[in-house]
């Protein structure tokens, strides 16, 4: 293939059949960062299964940030004059026992992070307690007139 589209970044909604999986297919193929979007876990799993196993975690991990972000930005519009608040927490590179989900291998993990560590402006990964610190601040009254927000917990990487 031509790699026409290396370095560019598709989100194809309706991805698990027909048209949608065989345009995702494509843009893989031409070397795109491909996520996709389905209703059903089990057409998703398999979708994403045919577009290859780092497709697999991300492309739905991706598309329920982006949906929890929207989520966070909007619903505080709902919910006007309730005094509920909806904030939502995005993580930088936290290396926990989910990262053994994705199929790589310790070393392979290991080589993932050190490569972050270089984009990380803090030099080094976080600790989960350290966002479970954040998530805390958000819920209690110390945050009381945060609302809507998306607060990146990742050491600066969101940041340059």
């Amino acid at each position: 293939m031509t790699q026409k589209l290396a370095d560019k970044v598709a989100l194809v909604t309706g991805g698990t059949s027909g048209i949608g999986l065989a345009t995702a297919k494509r843009f893989v193929a031409e070397g795109a960062h491909v996520f996709i979007t389905g209703q059903r876990q089990a057409e998703l799993d398999a979708a994403a299964e045919a577009l290859g196993a780092s497709a697999t975690a991300f492309s739905v991990y991706n598309a329920s940030k982006a949906a929890v972000r929207s989520f966070a930005r909007n619903g505080i519009l709902d919910l006007k004059g309730t005094e509920i608040r909806i904030n939502a927490i995005s993580p930088g590179v936290v290396p926990t026992p989910a990262y053994a989900l994705l199929g790589l291998s310790p070393q392979q993990i290991r080589s993932f992070v050190d490569v972050q560590l270089q984009t990380i402006p803090l030099g080094r990964v976080g600790t989960p307690d350290e966002i479970a610190k954040a998530v805390v601040f958000l819920a209690s009254d110390d945050s009381s007139f945060v609302n809507g927000i998306e607060l990146f917990v990742d050491g600066g990487m969101a940041q340059i």
